[in-house]
């Protein structure tokens, strides 16, 4: 379960409990900013490591996304094109293609688990 489904159910219960006009329009205000405000922090951590000296912390998680998108990819596009084509692709073992889209989320979980325990380092 991610933020975002946290503040919607909330939100939910919330306006299921609401009387008038006015609070239902203050509740759905208060939602979408919390909203705004998780995209905004996301995208200052994301600025935070981009300015980092060390390339492991800024370039290492991200080749593991432009890894996995590579595969991803030729999978669905380069793939396909190719068989149209009539040339010969040897099949894609799709027990790879889902430990690749996995790996994507466990680097994003791993990394914002740290971020909100405080336990993030800045250098190796």
């Amino acid at each position: 379960m991610n933020i975002s489904t946290i503040i919607k159910k909330i939100g939910d219960i919330a306006l299921a409990t609401v009387t008038t006009q006015d609070e239902r329009v203050q509740i759905e205000k208060i939602l979408s900013n919390l909203e705004l405000h998780k995209a905004e922090l996301q995208t200052d951590i994301a600025k935070m490591e981009l300015k980092h000296s060390n390339f492991f912390i800024t370039g290492a998680r991200y080749s593991v996304f432009w890894v996995c998108s590579a595969g991803l990819l030729f999978h669905l596009i380069i793939s396909p094109l190719m068989r149209t084509a009539g040339l010969h692709v040897p099949p894609v073992d799709i027990d790879n293609l889902v430990s690749m889209v996995s790996l994507i989320f466990v680097n994003s979980g791993y990394r914002t688990i740290e971020k909100i325990k405080g336990v993030a380092r800045d250098h190796f």
